[in-house]
This record gives C-alpha cells, structure tokens and sequence, in this order.
C-alpha cells in the first residue's frame, strides 16, 4: 500500500509540474495574426543550451519565403563573427482567418497565427503535430545588419547537416 501511494504521489507531482511548463514564456492575451504582413519580419529562433545560446534568426520575407541565420560566433558554434545564411527553404501563405500553410521542398504544413503580449510569434502546428507552439520573440537585430554579416568561407550546403533545423525539425523539438 505505501509503494502505490508513494507512486501515486510522485505521478501526481510529475503532472502537476508538467502543467506548469509551456513553451509560451508569455502567459498574456495573445492576438490572432491575419494576415502574412503581420508576421513579416526577423524573429528570434535562439536555443539555451544549458546556458549556452545558440543565437539563430528566422526571416520572412513580404512575399512568405523563409530564410534562417545561424550565428557562428555563438557558444554553441564557436566559430567566427558571422551568419551562415540558409535561404528561402519554405514558404508560408495566408490561408484564411489566423490560418497558414508552410510549404517546404517536398511536403507542407499547416499552422495557426497569433502574437503574443510580448510581441513573440506564436505559431501552433495544426497539420502533422497538431497542437505543438513554437515560439519566436521579437528581436532588435534587422536583416540587412544580418545580410551585412554573411559567412563566406562555406557555403550553406557545405555546413554541418547536424546544425540545420528547419521549422519542421523546430517544431518536432
């Protein structure tokens, strides 16, 4: 009787911690996003790696092609000061109301927009991982500071495939 009780009290304290963790770090209203203008932009798509910061930017463009930054001279990277740019590897349309569609190379996705009270993206999977939100502040950093810091020493195709994410893969975490 007490090894159910003990085991009843730790899944119980495993929920309820559980329900306390959220990938939105914003618990404020958030508004639905209507249309692709309003997701233009650089976002921060940065991961904490126990303390170190894999610093990373996603870019929408006007027309919805995605392109991300990655960061070299970052902890998790340690290389040099400049961005290994990965260009236009999908694309996001506005499909109606908060709606969205990402169409990769070979396959797409479906996502729900909003924008939290901070500021950050929210975009919630409601195609292959329905109900995943992945969440991406604002940042002060612009594209064309970014554009200006390329990295010209590899090409994208030639980085480490282990360091490519895609929102897919992001969203997979």
């Amino acid at each position: 009787m007490v090894k159910r009780f003990s085991l009843f009290v730790f899944i119980s304290t495993f929920f309820i911690a559980l329900q306390g963790c959220s990938e939105s770090e914003d618990d404020g209203e958030v508004t639905n996003v209507s249309s692709l203008a309003e997701i233009t932009g650089l976002w921060d798509w940065s991961d904490d790696y126990g303390g170190c910061i894999d610093e990373w930017y996603l870019y929408i463009a006007p027309d919805g092609w995605m392109s991300d930054f990655d960061y070299d001279g970052d902890c998790f990277d340690a290389g040099a000061n400049c961005y290994y740019p990965d260009r236009n590897w999908a694309r996001i349309s506005h499909v109606s109301g908060n709606s969205f569609i990402v169409n990769y190379a070979t396959t797409s996705d479906t996502f729900t927009a909003a924008i939290d009270s901070s500021g950050a993206l929210l975009l919630t999977n409601t195609g292959s991982d329905p109900g995943v939100v992945d969440r991406f502040p604002p940042t002060s950093m612009n594209i064309v500071d970014i554009e200006g810091m390329t990295c010209f020493a590899l090409k994208p195709s030639q980085q480490d495939p282990g360091k490519l994410k895609t929102l897919k893969h992001r969203l997979d975490d």
